[in-house]
């Protein structure tokens, strides 16, 4: 069948949630992806410049390439050898690219209903925006939402939270056991309870 051998420049996406995939038989994730290639979270290394075949799910639509390694790095908060690699894609079929093609799409009009969805907020209404950080299969995500629960991996910190404060808090969570975990995720709510002012009052 066709393949593709050249690909159109694009941006790249980063999902909402990892995607589980297979490289060469061993579990991976996919972290963030675009038409050239992809962001993986796996165990086990992999040397710059072999080649793997890859392949996942998305949306009932099978994903499969050859790929090869750009880069290899170890996750920095992980002691059991988890790692992230970059992968270019070598060789896809042209069925694989369009299912491709199609979760890329899917990524960016998510990110543009949710920039909309933001701007509806007036800038008075700034104090009851939030910004969750998941930590997942050891990546952080970041979301700005007007729910201020905390969510059951990462915390959850008034928008108006500094960048200082908030690498300081993942940094501390990505090395945290359990019940430090929940420490730092009640640390979180509190500066919630307190931008809301004295008609919210914290409740552990």
């Amino acid at each position: 069948m066709e393949t593709y051998t050249r690909q159109r420049k694009t941006g790249r996406v980063t999902l909402q949630r990892p995607v589980p995939a297979v490289a060469d038989g061993e579990t991976a994730y996919v972290v963030d992806a675009s038409v050239r290639g992809v962001r993986l979270s796996h165990q086990g290394f992999f040397s710059q410049g072999t080649k793997h075949d890859v392949e996942f799910e998305w949306d009932g639509h099978l994903i499969r390439f050859v790929g090869e390694i750009r880069w290899t790095r170890a996750e920095r908060e992980s002691s059991r050898g988890v790692y992230q690699s970059g992968i270019e894609i070598a060789n896809i079929r042209t069925d694989y690219q369009k299912a491709l093609r199609g979760l890329i799409q899917h990524c960016v009009e998510r990110a543009l209903d949710e920039q909309k969805a933001n701007v509806t907020f007036t800038q008075s209404d700034q104090s009851q925006l939030y910004t969750r950080h998941e930590f997942v299969h050891g990546v952080w995500r970041k979301m700005t939402t007007a729910d201020g629960r905390q969510p059951h991996s990462g915390f959850t910190v008034p928008s108006t939270e500094s960048r200082t404060q908030v690498e300081m808090l993942r940094a501390a969570y990505e090395v945290a056991d359990a019940s430090m975990r929940q420490v730092i995720r009640q640390l979180a709510q509190i500066s919630i309870d307190e931008n809301a002012g004295p008609s919210r009052r914290y409740k552990p």
